[in-house]
């Protein structure tokens, strides 16, 4: 422990730079108030906050129930929310004192949770580096995560989702790991487990991919009995007293799940799978702790945890593998689907074209620095042991990061709080130099620079509000036809929350939803005819279409149809052959036989077959699905 650390003064000045610090971090987070909190509306970013609020509301009207099922999905059939509850529960159950009419509350604790959980994480991260090495250190780090876009991006006003309530789960468990290897005494104080299984319970019942922060806290712990040896007891303990409670604490929500119902072990929803991965990191921290401990020593709750684990992977494990091959096939992009999500392409090629931008406006130089720092930590002087223990953090991370962009936000965090203990281990003389120039990159984040735009976190603008979807989706929900809407899938959930209407495509992809690929078929139907039947057949009474060329490839995969037929082998769109297709008539010319415009966005957009054509158009089916049968225009 450092000079500054000891004294009342130094503590006192470490509180107010810690103050400092967050205020910063709370202030670049609400910069996008304005463009959220806009024209007595909320205006969130992004198709899935909406989707948080309607299943929140939800919630609200049968709290503390979380529904699994929604009718507004997959019309007209329904479809399964592949969304664990604990995420839309917490929104619920803060806009209960509003339960009479909770939909303005959701928008606002929607709007504002983001920003609330980013300041929460810079704080965890403080407390993490502050453990392992010192003040100085986790202020540097806590400034780090405060700043750096890669983090920011995702906790702003109005970027509603579940990833910052599962990174705090991350780093709750990371804090524990670290309690754990830094404590007194044999075995870790109880406290610990309890945080570890905490956030075990927070991150499983928070994101559906929370496998990922059982492998993070196995690689942690075993990174920490290894680089503190006599720690290896009390880490081993805690990872299987806390694993071990999460997984009873789960068991119930998986016994009650719909996924386990149908598939029993799958990588979509909440199922058996995210047992084996509790149990299975049980058995791992009690091996931990087995192994670690000194010669005559039994560690007998840990053993017994073992054992308990081992005999349960028996049955668990086998199904487990298949589930967990198909998970990492799909996150890989062995799934049509994926190609028209931004996010979950390579962060060296998020916007379709090979281009380092992405990477460095994020995550800044702070990868290399941390590298670097924290491979002199572990091969030279330093904090060998806080480095062991954040180095396989950042591994998995940044290695996901960079083939799958969503995972910047988790990689950015893992790098903030390794950022104070590669500095630290850097000459001082050089500290400040190397801090500010691994910044550099992620100024376009913040400060207007040509070339830049795209990067920019201050100016992100509100989507919902420039194609006036807000407006279009109530001129649906005014209208007398109450059926379904087949629009663009990455509309449903806008359309589910302003129109309040059942969808036929949304966000939730083909996960779930049976029925998408034949939704999606009808926007490459080219007989009239056929199209209004399937409209009439799913219940649907309006139909929003937009340009969409460059999507055709993974569209028409997606749709069951051959590519082929519309794009030439260089890539390009044959326009002629797209132009028999429902959904160009419907785009780039006019109505046809069984459907009438009703409503377009002011926004226009360019047209390849010359003009300019409305960026949205609302159609009305006439006859049994929506309107009766009148004259096309």
């Amino acid at each position: 422990m450092r000079a500054d650390d000891t004294g009342g003064a130094g503590r006192a000045r470490a509180r107010r730079t810690l103050l400092l610090v967050l205020g910063l971090a709370l202030v670049l987070r609400a910069a996008t108030a304005p463009s959220v909190f806009r024209d007595r509306a909320v205006y969130l970013d992004g198709p899935d906050a909406t989707y948080h609020l309607h299943r929140a509301a939800q919630t609200v009207a049968g709290w503390p129930a979380v529904p699994q099922t929604d009718r507004f999905l997959d019309a007209p059939a329904g479809g399964r929310i592949s969304w664990p509850p604990l995420f839309d529960w917490l929104l619920a159950t803060l806009a209960l004192p509003w339960r009479a009419s909770p939909r303005a509350a959701l928008e606002i604790i929607g709007a504002l949770l983001p920003v609330l959980l980013g300041v929460v994480q810079v704080g965890v991260v403080y407390a993490i580096v502050r453990r392992l090495r010192d003040t100085t250190a986790a202020l540097v780090s806590a400034a780090v995560a405060a700043v750096l876009p890669g983090v920011v991006r995702y906790t702003m006003a109005g970027v509603l989702d579940h990833d910052p309530f599962f990174e705090l789960a991350v780093l709750l468990s990371i804090l524990a790991i670290v309690q754990a290897a830094t404590g007194a005494g044999e075995q870790a104080r109880p406290r610990v487990a309890a945080l570890l299984a905490a956030s075990l319970v927070m991150g499983t019942l928070g994101w559906a991919g929370a496998e990922l922060q059982c492998g993070i806290v196995i690689a942690a712990a075993l990174a920490a009995a290894l680089g503190a040896r006599d720690r290896a007891p009390a880490v081993g303990g805690a990872v299987a007293v806390g694993a071990g409670a999460a997984a009873i604490a789960i068991l119930p929500f998986v016994l009650g799940s719909v996924w386990t119902r149908v598939e029993g072990f799958t990588f979509e929803g909440l199922s058996w799978l995210h047992e084996t991965a509790l149990v299975g990191t049980a058995l791992a921290g009690a091996a931990i702790a087995v192994v670690g401990r000194r010669p005559g020593r039994v560690a007998r709750l840990p053993l017994a945890i073992g054992a308990l684990a081992a005999v349960a992977l028996v049955p668990l494990a086998p199904p487990s593998v298949g589930a967990c091959v198909r998970g990492l096939r799909y996150a890989a992009g062995d799934a049509d689907i994926l190609a028209l999500v931004a996010e979950t392409q390579p962060l060296t090629a998020l916007f379709g074209t090979a281009d380092p931008r992405p990477l460095l406006v994020r995550l800044g130089l702070i990868p290399v620095l941390v590298v670097v720092g924290l491979g002199i930590a572990l091969f030279g002087r330093g904090d060998r042991r806080g480095a062991a223990i954040l180095a396989p953090w950042v591994a998995i991370t940044l290695a996901l990061a960079v083939a799958h962009s969503r995972f910047t936000y988790s990689a950015a965090l893992a790098l903030a709080a390794a950022s104070g203990l590669a500095l630290a281990a850097l000459a001082p003389r050089w500290r400040a130099a190397a801090l500010a120039v691994a910044l550099i990159p992620a100024i376009p984040a913040y400060v207007a620079v040509p070339g830049f735009e795209r990067h920019s976190l201050l100016d992100r603008g509100a989507l919902v509000q420039r194609l006036e979807i807000d407006a279009l989706a109530c001129r649906i929900r005014a209208s007398a036809a109450g059926g379904a809407v087949l629009a663009p899938w990455y509309m449903g959930h806008w359309i589910v929350w302003y129109a309040e209407r059942p969808v036929v495509l949304s966000p939730m992809l083909t996960v779930g939803q049976p029925g998408f690929a034949g939704g999606m078929r009808f926007f490459f139907l080219e007989d009239d005819g056929a199209a209004l039947e399937l409209l009439r057949a799913r219940g649907v009474s309006h139909v929003v279409v937009t340009p969409e060329l460059a999507s055709i490839r993974p569209r028409a995969a997606l749709a069951g149809v051959d590519p082929g037929r519309y794009v030439t082998t260089d890539g390009r769109v044959d326009l002629g052959a797209y132009a028999r297709t429902v959904a160009a008539r419907l785009t780039f010319g006019g109505a046809i036989p069984g459907l009438r415009e009703v409503a377009r966005s002011r926004a226009f957009v360019d047209s390849p077959y010359g003009g300019v054509v409305p960026e949205i158009r609302v159609y009305e089916v006439e006859g049994p699905a929506g309107l009766p049968a009148v004259a096309a225009p």
